[in-house]
């Protein structure tokens, strides 16, 4: 063999390097994953992600810092995404080469035949790959922004309804200790013969009734907590600090008092995303019907022999053009069909979605609006009207205008009065963080964005 052919060899082999070295994926990784299209809601996801031990249980953004770090199901959709924008540069690439080496060892003059290919597709369909990809690795973004702020939102109202709890375990306390203090009064009156022993009895059962509550109470802390820890991938019974207070957030309604659309959400967000998808899917499908190119170029090496041939030594230069042939048309008219059927699958559950979020922001919106006016009811008039009914019925038992029972019954209106109150606070509260899960946005922008929905721009 001359010294010509593994020079060849050694060039077609470089060329190969060159073919399969196209478009790196880290470049594409980077290019894909702009600060404006991968945002996630607190800075970037790697750094939202990174493992920490620490956490402020004393605070509710403590504890929704921790959870974006340690949440597993927010872990294994991140790494979804992840995986997802890894098949953008897989579906950009052009198919492995090929390298063939031939030989003629039984004919005289021996022939050396290397061959390198490459298979194209037809035009544009590299390009609708890796849009698909895209489209792919868009949708899997969004419902990593959905996941966490369903997460979220569960940790919110559960802290709230902690808070509830622990204001209800108070109030029963309160009222334990006060009754404690009626019952040693019942007990003086009746040994100086101005009351009956029956309300001595009324006070130990009254007593027992509110400490049997206040103990149910306190075994329901152990779910509650143990489904807040669960989201934070703690242990069930790790402590976290009850809230004193929450804050007492409010919104203002939109002046439309029934949005007739909803738009802007994550949720409507993957939706078009999820549409534009199939879309390209359908051109994607009509491109597959279309041949593949081969072409290739080769070397061929043919021996110098004693026979007398007008090309003897001559070694030639090679060259390769072949199309695979679509006409099993049938598979690809179905495939069309199918890509066609998903596009108008997409866009019905766009309009579904749509429906259904405008019907559960009008739920959103009543229950905030119920809450806020049962609040506003409890504590200007209720609360103080019932609070002077006790203060009065108490001053009448002391001198024996009023028997113990009108007392009891005093303080029990007044008890369900101020659990009430903490009920419809914590329902307040609860709807806007529904609010915020549904739409996607922060407290600080449902007012801006409610404004919108209400005059539908």
């Amino acid at each position: 063999m001359r010294v010509g052919f593994p020079i060849v060899l050694a060039s077609l082999l470089t060329l190969l390097q060159v073919c399969v070295g196209m478009t790196p994926a880290e470049q594409v990784f980077r290019q894909y994953r702009s600060p404006n299209e991968t945002a996630v809601v607190e800075g970037d996801a790697t750094d939202l992600l990174a493992s920490s031990d620490e956490i402020d249980s004393t605070t509710l953004d403590g504890l929704l810092r921790h959870a974006a770090r340690n949440n597993p199901s927010l872990r294994a959709a991140f790494a979804r995404w992840q995986a997802a924008l890894e098949q953008i540069p897989q579906m950009r690439a052009l198919p492995d080469p090929r390298l063939s080496y031939e030989i003629m060892a039984r004919v005289s003059p021996r022939e050396h035949t290397v061959m390198l290919s490459q298979m194209f597709p037809w035009f544009g369909t590299l390009s609708l790959e890796q849009k698909m990809a895209e489209k792919e690795a868009r949708i899997e973004c969004t419902r990593f922004r959905i996941l966490e702020r369903e997460i979220f939102g569960r940790i919110k109202n559960d802290y709230y309804e902690y808070y509830y709890l622990s204001r209800r375990i108070a109030l029963a306390e309160e009222n334990v200790a006060l009754l404690l203090y009626f019952e040693e009064v019942a007990r003086a009156k009746y040994t100086t013969g101005m009351a009956g022993y029956g309300d001595i009895i009324r006070a130990e059962l009254e007593r027992a009734r509110l400490q049997d509550e206040l103990a149910s109470l306190k075994d329901g802390m152990v779910p509650l907590l143990a489904r807040i820890n669960r989201e934070l991938n703690r242990s069930s019974r790790a402590p976290i600090a009850a809230p004193d207070q929450i804050e007492d957030c409010t919104i203002e309604l939109p002046s439309e008092r029934t949005p007739r659309q909803v738009f802007g959400t994550l949720e409507l967000l993957m939706a078009e995303e999820a549409v534009e998808r199939e879309q390209i899917g359908i051109a994607l499908a009509r491109k597959k019907s279309l041949p593949d190119v081969e072409l290739g170029i080769g070397f061929r090496e043919i021996e110098s022999s004693d026979m007398p041939m007008s090309d003897n030594g001559r070694d030639p230069v090679l060259g390769m053009v072949s199309v695979n042939l679509p006409i099993r048309q049938s598979k690809y008219k179905a495939m069309q069909r199918e890509a066609e059927q998903k596009s108008q699958m997409a866009i019905a559950e766009r309009d579904d979605l749509q429906n259904r979020l405008v019907m559960e922001l009008e739920m959103i919106l009543y229950d905030y609006r119920d809450a806020r006016r049962k609040l506003a009811l409890y504590e200007q008039e209720l609360i103080p009207k019932a609070q002077k009914v006790v203060s009065v019925t108490q001053q009448a038992f002391a001198t024996g205008k009023v028997d113990f029972l009108e007392l009891i019954d005093a303080q029990r209106v007044l008890l369900d009065l101020q659990l009430n109150r903490e009920q419809a606070l914590t329902d307040s509260a609860k709807s806007i963080v529904r609010l915020e899960v549904l739409s996607g946005r922060d407290y600080a922008d449902l007012d801006e964005w409610l404004e919108l929905i209400s005059r539908g721009q």
